[in-house]
């Protein structure tokens, strides 16, 4: 089966030249199946063209009456897509004008098959001999972009994109019609917390980049109100602030209290502003409202101190006080909104693995290092066999952040993963594809056969991401891998205060990731052990502030 017809290919297309002929029958070659064009309002000129497409298989064309932009040219694609190509999993945008190779696009097509839930970027090099007016353009709007948005990406105007289907009707929801709408996609990116890739492609500009519609002024105008719509929200959010303070200041009122009033006033106007408008979130009140007032009241306590230090210290007016308190606090406010209280992950009921092995935690490697001390002492000390002889297998470790200490230390004769995550996978068979002890699997961990072949199985962090029905699975699934007599290892987190406490931070932070983790009692695990082998060892990892019960099980001999 060819993997690209799961993915569409899109272009908007406003009076474009004929090689957008060549363009087309370029991505069919390269395995593209569907391929959507839509005619933004071009001139009549263009209506051979048009209908020289038309004829093409594959081509699905889609016109506009008049000239809409290029936001609204994507959304009326991606939305023909959604509801007329039921298939499709992913879609590629590219340009009209011939920037974009197809084969660049069916690059970022079969990446996007690996990581379904994350935004690609077709990346190019602004080096020398790009056009002036792309190259400053770039720089500029990326460098807003990383101040404002806190992300940095190499190219923030490239057309070349891999879109997920699943994020197809957030972006239909966006309010921007032009060349805006590529910036408000990777707001809504950040917003969401879904993750963006760059893949580097290659950079062509034909002609000094001459057909492009692209306005230097007026378009670039749109994408930079995109960027400091929080800052001007900001300001108007400051002159009510001022505004409130300063009349009840003058008025005879404490400083106390003209701030606690200011505070109030501004919140009313700049929360829902901050949450429809800046950060487009989409999160209930009941999640945003309560977080949002506990940043409004420490703000403007630290603001007060602020004032009153600098007017009885440095003998400062009031107002000029304020005015350089808030201005402090200013960047950690956007900062706390953009991060914390309005930006959030997809709800879903299960882990994106692929997020996880494509941008893994920094945090992660700490409490991994922890547990792969506890791992590699059980090994030794439990192992069924001599370490040269040992053959091992480890469930769920697609990517395994243990393997090359344990070949180090214990050195077994095999290493064998189960796991049925493409993406992380991949990432182990590139970094180790030298490694002739290494044997990757592509299985579901809750459907494997009987092997009855290793000495050692082990899993961590694995068996609490389903329900009861199948944990009790995924615990059995190491006793079908290993011989009579053979070890199995397994980690789990076990709801201890200090689990469900840390627990609870992630969650507020918006950092936690593992959305169907279940902390699981000891009780439910040992019901399902009882009748696979016998507990040699049990502890608990209090170390790692999300507690893990460690176990050490025999299997049954018959």
């Amino acid at each position: 089966m060819n993997m690209l017809s799961e993915i569409a290919a899109l272009i908007p297309a406003y009076d474009p030249e004929q090689n957008l002929v060549d363009i087309v029958t370029g991505l069919l070659q390269v395995g593209f199946r569907d391929i959507v064009v839509v005619n933004d309002g071009s001139d009549r000129a263009c209506s051979a063209l048009f209908g020289e497409l038309q004829q093409i298989k594959g081509v699905h064309l889609l016109q506009h009456a008049v000239n809409l932009g290029k936001g609204a040219a994507l959304k009326t694609g991606l939305n023909h897509i959604c509801c007329e190509l039921p298939h499709i999993r992913g879609v590629v945008t590219l340009d009209a004008d011939g920037q974009h190779l197809p084969a660049d696009a069916a690059r970022l097509a079969a990446e996007l098959l690996l990581s379904p839930q994350s935004l690609l970027l077709g990346a190019r090099s602004f080096s020398a001999g790009i056009p002036l007016r792309s190259r400053v353009g770039n720089i500029l709007t990326k460098l807003a972009f990383q101040a404002l948005v806190g992300t940095k990406l190499t190219d923030t105007q490239t057309g070349l994109r891999g879109i997920p289907i699943d994020f197809v009707p957030d972006l239909l929801k966006i309010a921007s019609r032009g060349y805006e709408f590529e910036l408000d996609m990777l707001l809504a990116c950040k917003y969401t917390r879904r993750p963006i890739r760059e893949i580097p492609i290659a950079t062509i500009y034909l002609e000094d980049n001459q057909s492009s519609h692209f306005n230097p002024l007026l378009d670039s105008m749109k994408i930079y109100v995109v960027l400091f719509r929080f800052l001007f929200t900001s300001l108007i959010t400051a002159a009510i602030d001022y505004t409130v303070f300063y009349a009840l200041y003058r008025s005879g009122s404490s400083v106390l209290l003209s701030q606690g009033a200011a505070r109030a006033c501004a919140m009313l106007f700049n929360y829902t502003a901050v949450k429809e408008v800046v950060f487009l979130s989409r999160r209930r009140h009941r999640e945003t409202l309560p977080r949002y007032i506990l940043l409004v009241v420490l703000s403007g306590t630290v603001s007060y101190f602020l004032i009153t230090s600098l007017t009885s210290a440095v003998d400062v007016p009031v107002i000029a006080a304020k005015a350089c308190a808030e201005g402090l606090i200013f960047l950690v406010n956007f900062a706390i909104q953009r991060d914390f209280i309005f930006s959030k992950k997809p709800r879903g009921t299960g882990t994106d693995w692929d997020d996880y092995y494509a941008n893994p935690y920094k945090t992660a490697s700490i409490t991994r290092k922890i547990t792969e001390h506890f791992l590699v002492d059980l090994i030794r000390r439990y192992s069924p066999v001599p370490e040269k002889s040992l053959t091992i297998a480890e469930l769920g470790g697609a990517n395994s952040c243990f393997f090359n200490t344990i070949m180090k230390t214990v050195d077994p004769k095999q290493y064998h993963v189960y796991d049925n995550n493409l993406v992380g996978l991949d990432k182990m068979e590139k970094r180790l594809r030298a490694h002739d002890r290494l044997f990757l699997h592509a299985q579901d961990v809750l459907m494997l056969p009987e092997i009855n072949s290793y000495d050692l199985v082990f899993s961590v962090g694995l068996i609490e991401h389903f329900n009861e029905h199948d944990t009790k699975s995924a615990i059995l699934a190491h006793f079908k891998l290993l011989k009579p007599g053979g070890v199995a290892i397994i980690s789990f987190p076990t709801p201890t205060l200090l689990y469900r406490g840390s627990r609870w931070v992630a969650e507020v932070t918006n950092s936690w990731i593992f959305h169907d983790e279940r902390p699981l009692r000891r009780s439910e695990v040992l019901e399902t052990l009882e009748s696979a082998g016998t507990i040699g060892f049990e502890r608990l990892n209090w170390i790692i502030f999300f507690t893990q019960r460690i176990m050490v099980v025999r299997k049954n001999l018959q």
